[in-house]
């Protein structure tokens, strides 16, 4: 069976920004006419929708199958997405080698700043370092996602 585009809009905004990275004019219509099992939009659909519904192991797999051939090796939202794909496997060295990647090309994104940072202070690694890394993320981005990184972190 055939994988449909997307379950929701969050897919929906995920894959926009991959395609607009991929300089795509008209992302619907080249994904639908692409949208064939094995491509790098059907894998990159598959890996999301698997990410939202915990299943870890396959967003890994798709996520890595997407990039096969390395186009997506400059996108920020690429590796922060395998980034959490490896930090729930539990791969903690994999997770964050890619977001450590994810970072710059982000240009410090405060999502991702923040991801990494829980992620260390998570596993005991640089513990004061990251902890002012989450306090910085959270000054220049005040969401609730990284509000509760730095209130659990502190607590």
């Amino acid at each position: 069976m055939v994988k449909t585009l997307a379950k929701n809009e969050r897919t929906d905004g995920f894959l926009a920004q991959i395609y607009d990275y991929l300089h795509d004019t008209n992302p619907k219509q080249t994904v639908f006419n692409q949208m064939t099992p094995k491509s790098l939009y059907w894998h990159l659909s598959t890996a999301h929708d698997a990410l939202q519904e915990k299943r870890y192991t396959d967003a890994l797999q798709h996520f890595l199958d997407a990039n096969a051939d390395g186009r997506l090796n400059e996108n920020w939202l690429y590796h922060y997405r395998l980034g959490m794909a490896y930090e729930r496997l539990k791969r903690i060295p994999q997770a964050r080698s890619v977001l450590k990647k994810a970072v710059p090309l982000s240009k410090n994104n405060p999502q991702v700043v923040n991801y990494l940072a829980y992620t260390e202070v998570d596993n005991n690694i640089n513990v004061a370092e990251n902890l002012d890394k989450l306090l910085k993320a959270f000054e220049k981005s005040q969401t609730a996602y990284i509000a509760d990184s730095v209130a659990c972190k502190y607590s």
